[in-house]
């Protein structure tokens, strides 16, 4: 059994804005594109289509094989070093959707990013990438462990 995610550690600052958009595209759900495909020549603009497809998208089940590599890209994306693998066998496979990685992201950046937001050139010390890593991992494995 993996014991560690092997993720590369980068002592420099990074641009908080660049690690967040690598996070983001890892969790955003991806829209229903049979839904999309469906919808098109209905009279709805293409933004209304994309926004329903990314809304029927935010249900689809996430199964565990997919948590793990979904864990294992955002753990690479801080660049914050090595971090535990996960225990599979706290996975609850029927209940968790991709809108609710989403949600617990969202959950995380309200916690933990100063108000006002940061600037997206701010630069991210190795410190404060590991302290928003780890919390950010604590806080989805627990959401899987629950849903």
């Amino acid at each position: 059994m993996e014991r560690e995610i092997e993720a590369e550690k980068y002592d420099g600052v990074l641009d908080f804005g660049d690690v967040l958009r690598e996070v983001i595209s890892v969790i955003r759900p991806k829209p229903a594109l049979s839904i999309q495909e469906a919808l098109r020549g209905t009279g709805r603009s293409e933004s209304d289509i994309f926004e329903v497809a990314c809304t029927i998208g935010s249900l689809k089940r996430v199964a565990r094989t997919e948590y793990k590599k979904i864990r294992t890209q955002i753990i690479q994306s801080f660049r914050a070093g090595n971090y535990p693998a996960f225990d599979a066998s706290n996975y609850f496979d029927e209940g968790t959707e991709a809108g609710d990685l989403n949600d617990t992201l969202a959950y995380v950046l309200q916690k933990k990013i100063p108000h006002p937001p940061l600037p997206h050139d701010y630069k991210f010390s190795l410190s404060e990438r590991v302290e928003l890593r780890n919390f950010l991992i604590e806080e989805l494995d627990e959401m899987v462990a629950m849903c």
